[in-house]
């Protein structure tokens, strides 16, 4: 009976598309150690280089000890410590809406905000490259979707305004990430809550890559916000900030909400002493702004011509097997990217995955750079 399972697994090997996990040693620096060795690393998402800082860390600890270790129960049971609140207020307050609410992670979040607020008559229109969370989140809502091409406002509005036209009245929810996980690339969010306004249709942005990044409070808002607390804050953990209303519905109707265990007080407790570091040092993404201006100009000098604006920078690969080989070689000169393969990124467009940090030097770059040129004529 263990036939069909062998020969998936031989299928997935023969594709490239196996994948494996590495060990980490260390906190995630930009050299950290991995699988017993020193590594510069290129694959993590602590974007501002915080979640080491023996200075957050020795606040999160000393004030997580009133608390204990773990949660141990839902926000609904006993989940819901006096940190949780604080964080939520203040998260509001940054972000500049009503309310927000903590999930235990990103996905969650967002499985969280279509189980409660998708009805049988509610259309959802879905940017093609969003996050695999908000396809599953959709997909387990069984809402009536339409996928618009990436980023092609013209092309949502004409689908949106026909819905309309054509007598739908019920709800209409669009939804997009905002810093896209895998190209990178960032959507004009002053156009895409235009859509919105224009047709009456609730706006929702996965901002999971760019929260902490992004420039606070978000204008204009969407009605509906998802941030991570796991990135740039170097935590764990996500919010969803919206109404008072929407947070009052995901609070009763959202299942990964009401049946998931809370994040531990010590995470909690991290993420509200990085929000005032962040606050406090803006030369953070300044430099993490400079990295990225750095990396696509020396890529674009060793014939790379990554078109991209922001912090992850995506390297075309084509094949899975190519991206694996090319992995492997920047791993043998002591570099951690990550290949992304099926089904993160459509069949033959798979990519080397560069995340940058605030950490990163020129030289790091340089290094990284010089690899990737060695390397390219071997991986063809």
């Amino acid at each position: 009976m263990w036939e069909i399972y062998e020969s998936k697994y031989s299928e997935l090997l023969d594709k490239g598309l196996l994948r494996s996990q590495r060990i980490i040693e260390s906190a995630q620096l930009t050299k950290s150690v991995v699988d017993h060795q020193d590594i510069l690393m290129f694959s993590s998402s602590n974007y501002l280089s915080i979640s080491e800082l023996p200075t957050l860390w020795d606040k999160a600890i000393e004030v997580s000890k009133t608390y204990g270790a773990g949660a141990c129960g839902s926000r609904l049971t006993t989940g819901n410590t006096a940190l949780h609140v604080e964080l939520e207020a203040r998260l509001a307050k940054m972000t500049g809406y009503e309310s927000t609410l903590l999930f235990s992670s990103g996905y969650m979040a967002n499985i969280g905000i279509f189980s409660a607020l998708v009805t049988p008559d509610t259309l959802v229109f879905s940017d093609e490259k969003n996050h695999a969370s908000i396809i599953d989140g959709l997909r387990m809502s069984r809402a009536q979707v339409t996928v618009y091409p990436h980023m092609n406002l013209e092309a949502l509005e004409t689908m949106v305004g026909d819905a309309r036209r054509n007598g739908h009245k019920g709800p209409i929810i669009l939804v997009s990430d905002y810093v896209f996980s895998m190209d990178g690339d960032v959507l004009l969010l002053e156009d895409f809550v235009k859509v919105g306004k224009r047709w009456e249709a609730i706006t929702v942005i996965d901002d999971a890559h760019g929260f902490g990044i992004t420039n606070m409070p978000y204008t204009p808002r969407p009605d509906i916000l998802m941030g991570c607390l796991s990135k740039a804050i170097g935590s764990e953990g996500a919010f969803v900030a919206s109404s008072q209303l929407i947070i009052h519905l995901l609070q009763n109707l959202g299942r990964s909400y009401m049946f998931s265990t809370s994040c531990s007080p010590f995470s909690i407790a991290f993420a509200l002493s990085a929000l005032d570091y962040i606050q406090e040092h803006p030369e953070l993404i300044e430099r993490l702004q400079h990295n990225q201006q750095y990396l696509v100009q020396r890529l674009a000098s060793i014939g790379f011509a990554v078109q991209n604006s922001s912090h992850i920078v995506p390297i075309p690969m084509g094949s899975a097997t190519r991206a694996v080989a090319m992995a492997e070689k920047l791993w043998e000169d002591g570099i951690w990217t990550t290949p992304i393969r099926y089904p993160a990124v459509p069949e033959g467009e798979a990519i080397l995955r560069i995340t940058l940090m605030a950490g990163h030097t020129e030289e790091q770059i340089d290094e990284l750079v010089h690899s990737l040129q060695r390397n390219t004529e071997k991986t063809l």
